[in-house]
């Protein structure tokens, strides 16, 4: 057994006085006459006798009284292992406060529930005892330890956050902390519903420090979520009917009924109808939108659902442009079947332009280049094509059957794919298309049918160094490639073996091919935009702007208000680092230096924390109980003690006092009915 306060005691040395009192305690006697005093001596002795036995047993229990209020005031405990720390000890809670933590327990919501918990965990230690409390919220991770009414303080003021990180992340900022305070032994409590999903631990023996987990569990596991939304098509195009698909799936254990679902959109909520799901159900549905307006558009998909709300509405954002323009560079004079091809597509807008006269203002306006046929690239072409490629967008190259072949193989080492061996003037077939690729997915209705491919006369032959993200969307028989996708920071480079001229190449011939890959590229190079993206993530967004000066800063506004991110230029487009500054789900805007829109996006919340797949109490203990102390729901309910009794030993204290009281009570008994 050992002692908080020793120094009490001392106090021992006070039992002499109970002691004192008794011997010197001197009664005084009545004298008293009588007239027969043959009978009192007997009388005398008895009573003698009876009083002596009262007085000892008096002595005794004040004594022990007066002991027992020594050793509770000197606070003593059985040591349990290595955990009896003396001095000031450093504490470290966790508190999920993500929004998983809405989920309702019996007795109230998980997060109110932790909250409670990790009060009962600081006062279960001392009050010269130093607490640092940590939240998903990043303004708590100042590594300050504070005292234990600081402490109490923070955890009242702690709310639910969109933000979300792995627990293995949390913990090692735990333990740097404690040990940038250099404590001798750290306490680390992790309160949380455990998702599988963030609670990937690295099982690891930890000698410098008591690891616990506190589990929260929900009565019952109820969500619905709308996990994303997207468009079929990369690009929309003005006076079209678009589909968008949305995916609801619900998460929780139990059948969902009459979800509502509905859509606002062009100033009009618009209800889709109600949804049926069953636990752990993904369900897909498609809604129609009338593009009746150019420009920026936005749009919330939103259910009703209970109790976890954050992810029952979705915000998406995306612009409708009125035509497709396409650029067309090429060396004399543009190939025929080219012309035909975009004549017959009326949403296309195509500039021709020669090699020799390029104007590069404004190729952010185009969403497809296509070079015809060019015999030699100009390091001015090289470098712009680049930078077309870096903001997202579409190249489509045919190659000149007498090229300058360094030239060629210049601009395909900056884009760092394979280069040019040789032109073979042999006949050559294709065998084989991608139809799972972007360009011809889903255009054939019957593609178990013969289908007759291009061949060609004359071909380039390449390295068989493929180069990043090589695709092949058509293949000659001998394996080799005839059309090769690249994709380059974002943008797609599409380049064929064999140059266009009907000479060397059968393309023009089929239009079933040759129409339908056109209009796809056309279509895709829309600058692959994302319609949303995820609230507290460190994105990096590319803007493009079509006349603008270095000068210009650029500030965002929306629903956590009006800020200016880190910005860089690129080419001719903008970069934005929001380095996790948007944490509100919500539309938002780029606005230049004159407060005018040049650029909108959306961001929703992380669907991580939809999932209500957690760890329960046994499986905690079966995966993690070798290295952490497991806290069943019993224990909790008394954890103030349970902690105390842990990380101090088994405190005896309160059984000290108890006897004073025994001791207390039986003194009085005696004195009153002993006579």
């Amino acid at each position: 057994m050992e002692f908080v306060y020793p120094l009490f005691l001392w106090g021992l040395l006070g039992l002499s006085i109970p002691i004192l009192i008794h011997l010197f305690h001197f009664r005084r006697f009545k004298k008293v006459y009588f007239s027969n005093v043959r009978l009192l001596q007997s009388i005398k002795e008895e009573k003698q006798n009876r009083s002596k036995i009262k007085k000892r047993v008096i002595l005794m229990l004040r004594m022990l009284a007066l002991a027992a209020l020594i050793f509770a005031f000197s606070q003593p405990f059985i040591p349990s292992g290595n955990l009896a720390i003396k001095g000031v000890k450093y504490i470290s809670i966790y508190i999920d406060n993500s929004f998983s933590m809405q989920g309702v327990a019996q007795e109230a919501p998980l997060i109110e529930m932790a909250k409670a918990r990790a009060r009962d965990i600081v006062l279960g230690f001392g009050r010269e005892d130093k607490f640092y409390i940590i939240s998903n919220t990043s303004i708590s991770w100042n590594a300050k330890f504070l005292s234990r009414e600081e402490a109490l303080e923070l955890i009242d003021d702690i709310q639910i956050s969109p933000a979300v990180y792995s627990l293995q992340f949390l913990l090692d900022k735990q333990k740097i902390a404690l040990k940038n305070v250099k404590a001798q032994f750290g306490f680390i409590y992790h309160l949380s519903d455990f998702q599988k999903g963030i609670s990937n631990y690295s099982i690891l023996q930890d000698s410098l420090n008591s690891l616990s987990l506190i589990p929260m569990e929900a009565v019952e596991q109820n969500n619905v979520s709308i996990d994303s939304v997207w468009f079929d098509s990369p690009i929309r195009l003005w006076k079209e009917k678009i589909p968008l698909i949305i995916q609801t799936k619900n998460r929780g254990t139990v059948d969902a009924e009459n979800i509502r679902l509905s859509l606002q959109f062009d100033g009009q909520n618009r209800p889709l109808g109600t949804l049926n799901l069953t636990a752990g159900y993904t369900r897909l549905d498609t809604v129609y939108l009338n593009l009746d307006k150019t420009g920026w558009q936005k749009a919330i998909i939103s259910i009703t659902d209970y109790p976890i709300q954050f992810d029952d509405k979705y915000f998406v954002s995306f612009q409708v442009i009125p035509t497709i323009e396409v650029l067309v560079i090429t060396h004399d004079k543009p190939n025929d079947a080219l012309v035909a091809a975009f004549t017959g597509m009326p949403s296309f807008k195509i500039s021709y332009q020669e090699s020799d006269k390029i104007s590069y203002d404004n190729w952010e306006k185009y969403n497809l280049v296509i070079l015809d046929e060019l015999p030699s690239l100009s390091s001015g072409l090289v470098s712009s094509l680049q930078n077309y490629l870096y903001n997202g967008k579409n190249v489509l190259f045919f190659p000149h059957s007498n090229a300058d072949v360094n030239d060629y193989n210049l601009f395909f080492e900056k884009l760092k794919i394979s280069q040019i061996l040789n032109f073979n003037k042999s006949e050559k077939k294709v065998a084989e298309i991608d139809l799972l690729s972007f360009p011809f997915k889903e255009v054939y209705e019957n593609t178990n049918s013969a289908m007759k491919l291009p061949q060609t006369m004359g071909n380039f032959n390449f390295g068989n160094f493929s180069g990043p993200g090589e695709k092949r969307l058509l293949t000659y028989r001998d394996g080799s490639s005839y059309l090769s996708e690249y994709n380059i920071n974002g943008g797609a480079f599409y380049r064929f073996a064999a140059p266009l001229d009907k000479e060397y190449n059968s393309l023009v011939n089929q239009s079933d091919i040759f129409i339908p890959l056109l209009y796809r590229l056309g279509i895709a190079g829309g600058g692959n935009q994302p319609v949303a993206y995820t609230a507290g993530k460190e994105e990096l967004i590319k803007v493009p702007i079509d006349a603008f000066s270095t000068d210009k800063v650029f500030k965002i506004k929306g629903a956590s208000g009006e800020f200016i991110p880190i910005q860089r230029y690129l080419g001719q487009s903008l970069n934005i680092s929001l380095n996790g500054l948007i944490k509100e789900a919500g539309h938002y805007q780029v606005l230049d230096d004159q407060s005018l829109k040049v650029h909108e996006f959306a961001f929703n919340y992380d669907r991580m924390e939809s999932d209500l797949i957690y760890f329960t109490e046994k499986e905690l203990r079966s995966k993690f109980g070798n290295y952490f102390k497991v806290y069943s729901p019993g224990e909790a309910s008394f954890l103030s003690s349970n902690v105390s009794e842990q990380n101090q030993g088994l405190t005896l204290w309160r059984y000290f006092l108890i006897a004073a009281l025994v001791f207390l009570f039986l003194e009085t008994f005696i004195l009153k009915w002993w006579k």
